[in-house]
């Protein structure tokens, strides 16, 4: 293929994405919806669950973990040398920052160069 057929190609493969990409958020939308409705009817019933021809569902309860204070848990962490309860991802902006300043990435941190294509479309007559 030539590179005209291949642009051609990546562009048409991209508009159908974010096709795609409107209709799972639409059905995604729907989807929560519904999952509300049905938690609030079991709920007025009094019934962590029910069942249909087809499915199950069971109402489910998970925690999941909100900063409230970001100086008193580092302070914590600090004081604790507890680390662990961190995740292991360095911010990007901030390392390139901190390199374009002092000239040199932290310590333990590398840069690695990704390589894409920026892909536009052409207004007017093609």
């Amino acid at each position: 293929m030539n590179i005209e057929t291949l642009i051609t190609e990546l562009w048409t493969l991209r508009e159908s994405k974010r096709e795609l990409s409107q209709q799972e958020k639409a059905l995604n939308e729907r989807y929560n919806t519904l999952k509300q409705e049905l938690i609030h009817q079991l709920d007025e019933q009094g019934v962590s669950g029910a069942k249909a021809a087809r499915a199950r569902v069971v109402i489910t309860e998970s925690q999941v973990v909100q900063t409230q204070d970001w100086d008193a848990f580092c302070a914590y962490i600090r004081e604790n040398n507890a680390f662990h309860l961190l995740q292991k991802k360095p911010s990007a902006t901030a390392c390139k920052e901190l390199s374009s300043i002092e000239g040199t990435p932290p310590p333990g941190i590398s840069f690695l160069t990704l390589r894409d294509i920026s892909l536009t479309t052409v207004r007017g007559p093609a």
